[in-house]
């Protein structure tokens, strides 16, 4: 082998750029340090039905009298960014043999293991079946299984 390690240097490289740029971006306020997404609630503001207070209908209680505004506190989930099902169809079909799609998908480590043994050719077959399972998907169920939860 003439290259040895130094000739996955450049694909490594241009690995790393297609992450970079296909990775979704979480819109994030400007005002917050650290680039952190955070959710924007709109509080409405609400009679108090005991004392009549001027009351946030987020606030669990009323500040006044103590009557509990609502029974359940809600917990705010952030939306996780969609990823599109036909790119990812078209990354698995153009550049599955490097595994270009499982960083897309959020799955570094295995696209790094395609990245490792595309000079076997084996990722290209695998990137092809996998192009094949996400025609099969719904956009639901693609959405359920590559989309991270997160709270």
């Amino acid at each position: 082998m003439e290259g040895g390690i130094t000739s996955f240097i450049p694909l490594l490289l241009l690995f790393g750029l297609l992450w970079l740029l296909f990775k979704e971006k979480t819109p994030t306020d400007g005002a917050h340090k650290g680039g952190t997404p955070r959710k924007i609630v709109a509080a409405a503001l609400i009679n108090c039905p005991v004392c009549e207070n001027t009351v946030s209908d987020q606030a669990s209680s009323c500040p006044k009298c103590g009557h509990p505004i609502r029974s359940t506190p809600t917990i705010a989930t952030a939306a996780a960014p969609l990823k599109s099902r036909s790119l990812a169809v078209f990354l698995a079909l153009i550049l599955g043999g490097i595994g270009v799609h499982k960083f897309y998908v959020d799955k570094p480590g295995v696209g790094l293991c395609y990245l490792l043994f595309c000079w076997t050719f084996i990722p290209s077959l695998f990137g092809l079946i996998e192009a094949i399972q996400y025609v099969s998907m719904t956009d639901d169920v693609f959405q359920e299984k590559y989309i991270k939860k997160k709270l």
